[in-house]
């Protein structure tokens, strides 16, 4: 028997829905999670790490709205999906999550399972930000695999360091792109504020987990240097602007000297 593995791999975002739709379809359950079933958790993460991961503690808390969520067809469950951060599936010993920009993740011990789920893959994309099709991750150390997998509140913070080093990458390729700049940044920002910068845990051995896979995974060098580029690039551009507003000023200063001595010479 295979061990448990990491297989990450992206989905174009528009594509998302539709590929929640083909989880639904082939017997995967949204997985829900409950704050006294999934208690560990709760407690574990801190409040916006928290909602941004497991949007399903807030409807499980009203029975009569889970009930109503469950009773939709998945079309319908897709699409509410979609709306939220991150959703995570379940089917069997495999693990789906995927993020609201199209990262995703297969956890499973089958290998032809992991290939099966990553056929809808956007290979470019994964190509340009040299995302591997075959790249795998093992279950880190730390993570003492001593009941299910997926109730383990360290394995979801290392989930997420995974996507922060991803998501840098992506980051830092996109910003190439003179004509994505503007997008990029805000994304970038967005980034900053609702994940890199926002603390996991109150607990202080998962505060030193997270450090650790952070280090191991140079998140803080990815993260600087991208940083850097940001402010270099936007200076560059700036001084760009100045430049073609001074062209211009000058050329409708020229045109309207001349268009002025046309007008004194007819005058004459």
């Amino acid at each position: 028997m295979e061990k448990i593995k990491i297989y990450p791999y992206i989905i174009e975002k528009n594509r998302l829905a539709g590929y929640y739709e083909i989880l639904l379809d082939n017997k995967f359950q949204i997985k829900m999670f409950e704050k006294e079933k999934n208690k560990d958790i709760y407690n574990w993460f801190l409040p916006n790490i928290k909602e941004y991961l497991f949007w399903t503690f807030d409807l499980t808390i009203f029975k009569e709205k889970e009930k109503e969520f469950t009773s939709l067809s998945n079309d319908l469950k897709s699409i509410i999906c979609d709306k939220y951060n991150c959703n995570i599936f379940k089917k069997e010993n495999t693990l789906v999550i995927c993020f609201k920009n199209g990262i995703s993740f297969v956890v499973t011990d089958n290998k032809n399972e992991a290939k099966k789920l990553k056929e809808f893959e956007e290979k470019q994309l994964m190509k340009t930000i040299n995302l591997r099709d075959d790249e795998e991750y093992k279950i880190p150390k730390d993570i003492e695999v001593v009941e299910e997998l997926e109730n383990q509140p360290e394995f979801y913070a290392y989930i997420l360091e995974l996507y922060k080093m991803i998501y840098l990458n992506r980051i830092q390729k996109e910003i190439q792109n003179e004509n994505l700049f503007d997008k990029t940044r805000n994304n970038f920002v967005d980034f900053t504020e609702k994940v890199y910068n926002i603390e996991v845990t109150d607990k202080k051995s998962g505060l030193d987990l997270c450090k650790k896979w952070s280090k191991s995974l140079k998140l803080e060098e990815a993260y600087l240097k991208i940083d850097n580029e940001f402010d270099l690039l936007y200076k560059n551009n700036k001084l760009n602007y100045n430049k073609n507003l001074t062209r211009w000023s000058i050329i409708l200063f020229v045109i309207a000297i001349i268009i002025g001595i046309i007008n004194l010479l007819n005058m004459m």
